[in-house]
């Protein structure tokens, strides 16, 4: 995600070309509402929205805030002091959204933070070195490998957009890219690295707004041993309960993703100790809660792979405000829903019919 300044998103939510005759003109049209409202975005820097500030400052993770182009670029300290990528997958983000293939279509708001250049592996080695421990333990060769085999998009790209060409004798391998400036880059790089903290805040402040958070997991029949079978379980409930702070979780021990939520557990067997309950005790607490729910799963699956099953289950409880995939950390963030867009957006609700290829889980 590309960070825009205050300035250019002004011009944005006026329609105005970004230039610096036309910053003072959004300003101007700005002024009569600067004393209670704000711009911000509510993830896409590209929408900017106004909003009460006391809404904003009551939800710094739901609303997200503009810098001024002078604090965006005012020094940065050493580069020892500032935040590194430390995973594989908040690397991948940050190579697919700085490297950004030449084929690809930019909004005329977006080409701002961008230049086209030919690039080499080897300069965007250089880079994720100072910016990632992650990639500050690789080889070079390593680093090559590890773009190839995770389809990092310019790496990937057709071939009329890269090159080979005689440097000392030797071939040299360039692409053609929009590489994003580098000060973008630097606020790139905090917005990766401090997401968990903020998804945290964020459903801290729910919490306090009266909404309850809950966990679900279930496993497939199989032929894995009880122990472990419960001990996959555990972990599940574990993730649920420190990645999305859940007060409670319920588990579904030997269910099919297909069967239907409501039939789920009905024998009295299907009892966990280590869960608040099952799929029956969560139909129960959602009958009987008055709070807003949101509802959280480590993965599609692990809710069901029954399009048509879950908009009943969504539609039969209104208490459900939002379904949170938590795929943490094999993803960079956690992919989020509400009750409108699994309702009514196709393309939302069928993202659970994947029974295909089963999800990655993260290793304990």
């Amino acid at each position: 995600m590309v960070a825009i300044t205050r300035e250019h998103a002004l011009c944005i939510f006026y329609q105005l070309k970004f230039t610096k005759t036309n910053i003072p003109i959004a300003e101007k049209r700005f002024e009569p509402f600067k004393d209670e409202y704000e711009l911000c975005h509510l993830g896409d820097p590209l929408v900017p929205v106004i909003a009460l500030k006391s809404r904003i400052y009551g939800s710094t993770f739901m609303f997200h805030e503009y810098k001024l182009e002078i604090e965006t670029m005012a020094s940065q300290p050493d580069l020892d002091d500032k935040l590194k990528l430390e995973t594989k997958v908040q690397c991948l983000k940050f190579l697919n959204e700085v490297y950004v293939p030449a084929n690809t279509v930019l909004d005329d708001f977006l080409s701002v933070a961008y230049v086209q250049e030919h690039i080499r592996l080897s300069d965007v080695f250089g880079n994720m070195v100072k910016r990632s421990n992650y990639v500050s333990n690789m080889t070079f060769n390593a680093f090559a490998s590890f773009c190839g085999k995770n389809g990092v998009a310019f790496v990937k790209q057709e071939k009329a957009s890269s090159n080979r060409k005689r440097q000392r004798g030797s071939n040299t391998r360039t692409w053609l890219v929009n590489t994003m400036v580098e000060h973008f880059q630097d606020q790139l790089v905090i917005d990766i690295t401090t997401y968990f903290d903020r998804y945290q805040d964020f459903i801290k402040d729910k919490k306090a707004k009266n909404t309850i958070f809950i966990g679900y997991a279930r496993k497939t029949p199989g032929k894995e041993a009880d122990n472990v079978r419960t001990r996959l379980l555990q972990q599940m409930a574990a993730h649920l309960r420190t990645r999305s702070l859940v007060d409670k979780v319920y588990i579904s021990p030997s269910c099919k993703s297909s069967e239907p939520i409501k039939n789920r557990d009905q024998k009295e067997d299907a009892i966990v100790n280590y869960a608040d309950g099952n799929a029956q005790g969560m139909l129960d607490m959602l009958k009987k809660t008055r709070k807003k729910v949101v509802i959280v799963i480590i993965d599609y699956a692990g809710l069901t792979t029954d399009p048509d099953d879950l908009q009943l289950f969504i539609r039969n409880h209104q208490q459900i405000e939002q379904i949170f995939v938590d795929r943490l950390p094999i993803t960079y963030e956690v992919e989020k829903y509400t009750r409108q867009q699994l309702l009514q957006d196709e393309s939302c609700i069928q993202k659970f019919d994947c029974r295909s290829k089963p999800v990655q889980r993260a290793r304990s």
